[in-house]
């Protein structure tokens, strides 16, 4: 898995218009019960100007704990790195929580991480970039109420989705359904390094498209 650029152009669309992307997991029973995705970007687009918004995917996985608030913003306290294959855990109490070693596993396999604290908790996956004190987590993707004891598995797929909306924000857990439809999807494995993309609408009936530049 390789970092990726994408550059986003929209040519004097005739409103301010708000691009949401998300990785969007596969539709299971579960989606929307006890895992929720997570708002990745928002992009904002002037109205009736020349706009271009970048956005770069670095695929340095590892997963988070942290608290979601009453806008159902996820703010991460504390996260390690893993890779395909690792098995971790998270220990300790609510006010002193620390993630256990990493047990390396295949490289073809998933992403594991168990709840070793003695109540249930809110656990995520998603990326680490920088190092040291400028490191920063960005949860995808949000498991709620995990048991003590109990594990969860991931096997990240970079399907990227955009929809235009203004309900949400960036770091946003989706609860249910995005309000709006999907106009544009894309596996980012499939793509180049870099890559450019045109939002655009449709000015007799109000719809928009994303097409590669």
């Amino acid at each position: 898995m390789d970092d990726k650029t994408l550059h986003f152009y929209a040519n004097k669309l005739p409103m301010d218009t708000t691009l949401m992307l998300v990785f969007m997991p596969p539709d299971s029973r579960d989606l929307f019960k006890t895992y929720y995705p997570v708002v990745w970007k928002v992009l904002k687009f002037p109205g009736e100007k020349q706009n271009r918004a970048s956005v770069h995917y670095k695929p340095r996985f590892g997963f988070g704990y942290g608290q979601t608030d009453e806008k159902m913003l996820f703010h991460p306290t504390v996260w390690a790195e893993a890779r395909a294959g690792d098995v971790t855990g998270l220990s300790g109490t609510p006010d002193q929580l620390k993630f256990d070693e990493i047990i390396r596993g295949s490289d073809s396999g998933p992403l594991v991480c168990q709840n070793n604290t003695n109540g249930p908790i809110d656990l995520s996956m998603g990326f680490i970039l920088g190092s040291g004190t400028n490191q920063i987590y960005q949860p995808t993707l949000i498991w709620t109420d995990v048991c003590p004891g109990a594990s969860v598995t991931a096997q990240f797929k970079p399907k990227l989705s955009a929809y235009i909306t203004r309900e949400y924000q960036a770091t946003e857990m989706l609860r249910g359904e995005v309000v709006t439809d999907e106009i544009w999807s894309q596996n980012l494995d499939e793509l180049d390094y870099i890559t450019g993309w045109y939002l655009m609408e449709d000015r007799d009936n109000g719809t928009f498209s994303i097409v590669l530049a």
